[in-house]
């Protein structure tokens, strides 16, 4: 199914006229939206999974007091200098960190290119802190 497709069956409405409503830049201020409207002001440590070239990262990072951390498939996408990605195949692998560790976790454009994205669910769900 196209992309408008998709659009028309969650949304129920047309696709704007614009291609660029479902841009990258979008999404992330849609994320940073629904962060402020959360009513939680992250602070400890963020992850992103699936994190590219760390535009979510850099976002996120000089709004809320948080540590960073970066997880993909690969590191050369990385873009923010200083960056250290952990990497992980989350088709075989769970994520490389201890349960509760993150007040803030984000995965944006990439659960849907994982097999068993329940299990990436319950990881989420496992490094998650309660509280946060």
């Amino acid at each position: 199914m196209r992309a408008r497709g998709v659009y028309r069956k969650l949304t129920g409405r047309r696709i704007p006229f614009d291609p660029c409503e479902l841009s990258t830049p979008r999404i992330h201020q849609a994320v940073l939206k629904a962060i402020a409207d959360s009513g939680v002001r992250p602070s400890g440590s963020h992850l992103d999974i699936g994190s590219g070239g760390g535009q979510l990262l850099r976002l996120i990072g000089v709004r809320y007091p948080v540590k960073c951390f970066a997880c993909d498939y690969t590191d050369q996408l990385m873009e923010l200098a200083g960056q250290e990605v952990q990497l992980a195949d989350l088709n075989r692998e769970p994520l490389p960190y201890a349960a509760n560790q993150f007040s803030l976790v984000t995965c944006i454009e990439t659960i849907e290119h994982i097999e068993n994205f329940r299990g990436i669910v319950r990881e989420i769900h496992r490094v998650f802190n309660p509280e946060g």
